[in-house]
């Protein structure tokens, strides 16, 4: 009986640590729990406006020592080192806008992409992306490859797994630009960027990729929040897909998180 106590209290210090830890309020910066599964994050703090600025010097520099190129796809710029990285960015952005118009979710003003050698997390953490508020950040492609060595994303290829990091900031961005009502929790951004990433991959590839990362499988009953996004993004990013594309109306569930807080993902109690 002692050692059940025990286990239980250290339990519910483990959870509280992580979540104090990682799970900071949505006022605050996001933190990726891993390198290794995290597309990317919502940060809603621009970059003007975050203590270490590294972010911001890292996009400044890039501006000046790569090309902007403005893609065929409307609202959508992108300042990149390489012309292979600047097209399978505006490709990528063309999916992601293709995927939000079907729920009737458009950009309300210009996007801007900016690929860097490495991206930043504000708390000085290497990243495969984040959006700022003002623009989308992505690491280039060998930085992100290498951000990724060990994970499922290494059964895609190159180009696949890139363009699909690209679309999930899009999104980040393009929802941005249409919140009615910020959500309250880190799990209700990340959810659609997470959902349509995986949904812009080939059929085949994107079978490849959920099976490695659960069977392919979404466990009966499971709730999103920010706990699992935290410990387990790659889980999170395919139980998201696996969500979305099952409900009956998924654009419903979009355009929901477009008015904020939505049943199907909770926020934590902050004594948590």
């Amino acid at each position: 009986m002692r050692n059940t106590v025990c286990w239980t209290l250290l339990g519910a210090a483990m959870v509280a640590g992580l979540t104090q830890a990682l799970l900071a309020s949505p006022k605050e910066s996001p933190s990726c729990a891993s390198a290794h599964g995290c597309a990317g994050s919502y940060n809603p703090i621009p970059a003007d406006s975050q203590e270490a600025g590294a972010p911001r010097r890292l996009a400044e520099a890039a501006t000046k020592s790569s090309a902007q190129q403005q893609c065929d796809v409307v609202r959508i710029e992108v300042t990149a080192y390489s012309e292979t990285e600047a097209s399978l960015a505006c490709s990528a952005a063309g999916d992601a806008l293709e995927l939000l118009g079907r729920c009737n979710i458009h950009p309300r003003s210009r996007v801007s992409v900016h690929i860097l050698g490495q991206a930043l997390h504000p708390r000085k953490e290497l990243t495969f992306g984040l959006f700022d508020r003002q623009k989308a950040i992505v690491s280039n492609l060998s930085s992100a490859t290498a951000l990724a060595a060990g994970t499922a994303y290494m059964l895609l290829p190159a180009a696949t797994f890139y363009r699909s990091l690209v679309v999930h900031e899009i999104v980040h961005a393009v929802m941005h630009q249409n919140y009615e009502r910020h959500p309250t929790n880190y799990a209700a951004y990340e959810y659609p960027s997470y959902a349509l990433q995986i949904l812009s991959l080939a059929a085949a590839d994107r079978d490849k990729l959920l099976q490695a990362i659960h069977g392919g499988a979404n466990p009966p009953g499971l709730v999103f929040n920010d706990i699992l996004l935290a410990m387990d993004p790659l889980v999170f990013a395919a139980s998201a897909y696996e969500h979305f594309t099952a409900a009956p109306d998924a654009c419903r569930q979009l355009n929901a998180l477009l008015k904020g807080d939505v049943d199907f993902i909770p926020t934590l109690p902050p004594w948590l």
